[in-house]
């Protein structure tokens, strides 16, 4: 069991037991509180308690809106989108690329796009890792 300890005003100290119910961070952007789930955020061995920021949910939609408008910018190849999706795949997303994206599009290959689905592709890959 991990717990905190925390030193009133008066000297007394207060003993908190660390639980999976009880652990809160402020988003990044908005300040906003949330909670957090320490099993997920340390899950890719990536996470830091003291450097990392958790966006909440409405920041990381208004990320996604700001990234959508970013990408309709760009002319999308079938050449971009396999090499962004192989990225992904090492990065440890091919599972996810493979079983939701393909499935969804009915493709078995990027290649196998048609060129009128390279921007929705596109946009469900920004979505598949938010």
């Amino acid at each position: 069991m991990f717990y905190i300890k925390t030193r009133t005003a008066s000297g007394k100290v207060i003993e908190t037991d660390i639980t999976d119910v009880i652990i809160f961070t402020r988003c990044s952007e908005c300040g906003k509180e949330q909670s957090v789930d320490l099993t997920e955020f340390f899950s890719d061995g990536e996470g830091d308690l003291f450097t990392s920021g958790i966006l909440c949910s409405e920041c990381t939609m208004s990320r996604n809106k700001a990234r959508r408008r970013f990408i309709d910018d760009f002319n999308i190849t079938v050449d971009g989108l396999a090499l962004l999706t192989d990225f992904l795949c090492q990065a440890g997303y091919g599972e996810l690329v493979q079983e939701v994206l393909y499935d969804q599009f009915k493709v078995e290959t990027v290649g196998d796009l048609t060129p009128d689905q390279y921007r929705p592709y596109a946009n469900a890959l920004i979505d598949l890792i938010n």
